[in-house]
């Protein structure tokens, strides 16, 4: 059992016909009952956790930015290891007592409005990460319990998207997704190719994905029709 406490609050400034954003705040404090421990910090305690917003249009332009914080989630150390059968066995510390580093991403965004035949086409290039600042999902140790190390967590490296979002009949989506960097590396043949291909039949709606995977980079492609939403 446990119990959680929390408040959220948003900020929007009132829409203009160049400038519009936000910035969300939430509150959470988390408890836990572990048995002969007591209370102790949930595993998904971030205690604050921060989203900013900005974005600027000029005629069928825009660019905006997306800045996401958040305090580190909590985590049991391991303290040392002691004999097991075969391989050492982790000797915990106190229960949630230590938390990741801060979570800090920074992303931008360029967008193009351009009517194609009487659609609207909306072009847009992402960077994720702007920073290319890694962020902690969990924490790691060697063979031995030492030596702890962060594992990062999704687009812990500075990623480049680069997309078109087709307003057609039944309406198509399409998305290039790239590690920086890694564009030179893909005349090479070592990479790995996997592709799926599933159909939704509810309201007519169809999907096709495909993958690119290689060394050090991902190139992912996206699309899907889809009836009425």
């Amino acid at each position: 059992e446990g119990r959680a406490t929390g408040v959220d609050a948003l900020v929007r400034w009132s829409q203009t016909e160049r400038w519009g954003g936000w910035i969300a705040w939430s509150f959470l404090d988390g408890e836990v009952d572990v048995a002969e421990v007591g209370q102790v910090p949930s595993e998904v305690d971030v205690t604050h956790s921060l989203t900013a917003v900005g974005m600027y249009t000029l005629a069928s332009w825009q660019i905006g930015a997306t800045a996401r914080y958040g305090t580190g989630r909590p985590y049991t150390p391991a303290v040392g290891a002691a004999e097991g059968e075969g391989f050492p066995e982790p000797v915990y510390g106190e229960t949630m007592s230590r938390r990741l580093p801060d979570y800090f991403r920074l992303d931008a965004r360029l967008t193009r409005f351009q009517r194609l035949g009487g659609r609207l086409a909306v072009f847009y290039l992402e960077v994720l990460n702007v920073l290319d600042r890694e962020n902690a999902s969990a924490i790691v140790y060697d063979a031995d319990w030492e030596n702890p190390r962060t594992v990062g967590s999704v687009f812990d490296t500075r990623t480049l998207v680069a997309g078109v979002e087709l307003d057609l009949l039944l309406g198509a989506l399409v998305v290039v997704l790239a590690d920086l960097g890694f564009l030179e590396q893909l005349l090479h043949v070592r990479h790995r190719v996997a592709a799926d291909v599933a159909h939704r039949h509810a309201r007519g709606l169809g999907f096709l994905h495909l993958v690119v995977l290689g060394d050090g980079g991902a190139v992912a492609a996206h699309g899907h029709t889809a009836a009425g939403t």
